[in-house]
């Protein structure tokens, strides 16, 4: 089952956060994270169309839910990482997307019509949202 099969449906297992770059509603590059069905990914949309992504089986090391929880997303060149960090404080890499043939983000003229964005999409209850940050190095 590919991300897309999940996220636009009444399906149940959304529960997922998302950072990345956004232009807009029609051209962003996300890392996503899913813990209910302990899946990892990135999607590329470039002119609304669906041009590049990835599904990863997590091996259930990563245990992600909580208090605390995050999730990163570090841009280099045109690649994005992903990292999560869960209740114990423990960073663990996700992995690592080349969206170069989808979007030059190295393009200083291209960059510059991005921005980091996030989102979150759950089934029920509360999720709360806080310090949303971007680090520059």
């Amino acid at each position: 089952m590919s991300q897309r099969s999940y996220a636009n449906s009444a399906a149940t297992g959304q529960d997922s956060l998302f950072a990345g770059l956004v232009k807009d509603a029609s051209n962003y590059a996300l890392v996503w994270y899913n813990h209910k069905l302990k899946r990892a990914g990135w999607d590329v949309r470039v002119g609304g169309v669906l041009t590049g992504n990835r599904v990863t089986q997590l091996d259930g090391q990563i245990n992600y839910p909580g208090p605390n929880a995050r999730l990163a997303c570090v841009l280099h060149r045109d690649e994005l990482t992903a990292y999560a960090i869960g209740n114990d404080g423990v960073w663990q890499y996700l992995f690592t997307a080349d969206v170069g043939r989808h979007i030059r983000l190295d393009d200083p003229a291209v960059r510059a019509t991005y921005r980091y964005g996030f989102g979150v999409r759950v089934d029920g209850g509360t999720l709360t949202v806080e310090r949303f940050a971007v680090r520059r190095r």
